[in-house]
């Protein structure tokens, strides 16, 4: 009997472990995504490429919230030149243990596959091609807790660039938990 007991409470103090590890690296993995929450306003420059033969410069805005019972965050972003809206959806997949992004516009939809490296207030997002032949990586870098820089770069599979864009994006309204 003092056998079952002995091992009943190592089982419930095992689980109990593994339960608040798992709850430290979700709290750790939105606190990343944490840095993304709050209303922005974006700079945009599209460089030349293909898919934009002449330099184009615009502004927007974007908001950026918890959605899904805090499993997800959703940005909802509009240009300023012609109103036209975006949305991005993110978050932590524990199964491929890592990030994931998802953009979607009027016409186009896009998925990405992120890497945080803490030391330099960088996500790296590679883009994942469904055939196309298209390579591509996004690169947000923090600069400071209001502001961030994200680096937009697409290739075809000869290696000419599609699109080329720099933002940079600095908070107007504080976070929202």
């Amino acid at each position: 009997m003092k056998k079952i007991v002995i091992k009943s409470v190592a089982l419930v103090f095992a689980m109990s472990l593994i339960v608040s590890t798992a709850r430290a690296q979700e709290t750790a993995e939105n606190m990343v995504l944490n840095r993304w929450l709050g209303s922005w306003i974006s700079d945009v420059v599209i460089n030349p490429s293909i898919w934009f033969p002449k330099r184009v410069q615009w502004n927007g805005t974007s908001k950026v919230q918890w959605i899904v019972e805090h499993h997800m965050h959703m940005q909802l972003i509009t240009t300023h030149i012609d109103k036209k809206e975006n949305i991005a959806l993110q978050r932590y997949n524990s199964r491929i243990i890592g990030y994931e992004m998802w953009t979607f516009s009027k016409k186009n939809s896009a998925y990405y596959v992120g890497s945080w490296n803490d030391k330099s207030n960088t996500m790296a997002w590679k883009f994942v091609d469904f055939g196309a032949g298209i390579t591509g990586k996004i690169v947000d870098h923090f600069t400071g807790e209001d502001k961030w820089q994200r680096t937009l770069l697409l290739k075809n599979k000869e290696g000419n660039v599609l699109l080329d864009i720099q933002f940079e994006r600095t908070r107007s309204k504080q976070k929202t938990k």
